[in-house]
């Protein structure tokens, strides 16, 4: 009699069940995104949700902020080494854009701007992301506008921090735009003219 050997079960990935729930909770939002959708998309069942992640508010959370990281960081990163102000810029509207509408069967928009914005009186802790992530995109932009001023690539009268909130309040025009499915090339398009309200 030949004895059936059990293989190990497949151990599950805490990040790739991440992605996939941010994915989810991008498209339908949190009200929206069920844990039937949730568990389906991540590969697991609701007893292991709750082991892994506690429920459906902490994975919530926990999505924001690791989306903050895997954009945010990386949008920040490219503003920051561009040697000019101008291809800054146009260099970060380029790769917000490329978050914002990706091509395919993806979620559109931005995931803070079109879904975490409307959970701040629902779910605890959203503001706290919401905010947290504003004020380093204006401390990080403003940082190195200064930079650019010192090197004298922008004007000593350059108001840093107020372009760098008017970058802010575009990204969230750009995020809106994406959303409702306004066509990507447009968008791109745009991206000269909000460069030159910024820098001048």
């Amino acid at each position: 009699m030949v004895q059936k050997v059990l293989g190990r079960p497949k151990k599950f990935n805490r990040d790739v069940g991440l992605a996939a729930a941010i994915e989810v909770f991008w498209q339908k939002g949190y009200n929206g995104a069920s844990l039937d959708d949730l568990t389906q998309a991540m590969g697991i069942n609701r007893p292991s949700l709750y082991a892994t992640y506690g429920n459906k508010e902490k994975l919530y959370l926990e999505a924001l902020s690791e989306y903050g990281k895997i954009f945010g960081s990386a949008q920040l990163a490219v503003f920051e080494s561009a040697k000019d102000p101008k291809s800054a810029v146009q260099a970060y509207f380029y790769e917000i854009l490329k978050s914002q509408t990706r091509l395919g069967d993806c979620a559109q928009g931005c995931l803070m701007s079109s879904c975490a914005a409307t959970t701040v009186e629902e779910v605890e802790g959203v503001s706290e992301i919401l905010t947290n992530g504003a004020e380093l995109l204006i401390s990080t932009v403003e940082k190195r506008f200064d930079e650019f001023k010192n090197t004298k690539q922008l004007p000593s009268d350059f108001p840093s921090k107020a372009k760098a909130k008017l970058i802010l309040d575009i990204l969230q025009g750009f995020a809106y735009r994406s959303r409702i499915g306004i066509d990507r090339q447009i968008l791109l398009d745009d991206i000269d003219e909000k460069v030159i309200q910024v820098i001048t």
